[in-house]
């Protein structure tokens, strides 16, 4: 049974809405396998080329000596892999390479990263602080003391000018 869809609209991915449909209730429903090429593959002109949906995991893939799923965006605007999910957009498990540049919330990652690297020699140079402050503490309790005998010089230089003869 074909039905007509209005071609502007994506199509319900429905067994009734493809040419071919494989079903298994406790077996895969569709399998591809190749030697040399793709095992499946799938592609539109104006909508998604492969879709899954699954209770678990939409799609997956897995290799033994490659990459288990890769995602490429042709052209200027295209993105590689998109994520969008109700917790995390993304979780990766293990170490994670960027070979490009970084956009963290939109600010610049290297730009974070050498601030990080500012305030770290900053606070490098502050490790002395205390032993700087005591110093100081030192330095203006030498010159309070100073300045005491010098009020005390100029109290007796006044008294030695006012007891002058005239």
């Amino acid at each position: 049974m074909h039905k007509t869809f209005d071609q502007n609209q994506p199509n319900p991915v429905l067994a009734n809405t493809a040419e071919v449909v494989g079903k298994g209730d406790l077996i895969n429903g569709v399998f591809g396998s190749s030697k040399k090429q793709v095992g499946v593959f799938g592609q539109s002109e104006t909508s998604i080329g492969v879709s899954g949906d699954g209770k678990t995991i939409g799609v997956n893939g897995s290799s033994t000596s490659g990459i288990g799923v890769s995602g490429q965006g042709i052209g200027s605007t295209g993105v590689g892999v998109h994520g969008k999910g109700g917790r995390l957009a993304g979780l990766f498990e293990g170490n994670v390479e960027v070979t490009g540049s970084l956009t963290v919330r939109g600010a610049d990652l290297n730009a974070l990263i050498q601030r990080v690297a500012d305030l770290e020699q900053q606070q490098a140079g502050a490790g002395d602080l205390p032993q700087r402050v005591a110093n100081l503490e030192k330095s203006v309790s030498q010159l309070t003391t100073s300045v005491a005998d010098l009020q005390k010089a100029v109290i007796a230089l006044n008294t030695m000018v006012v007891n002058l003869p005239h």
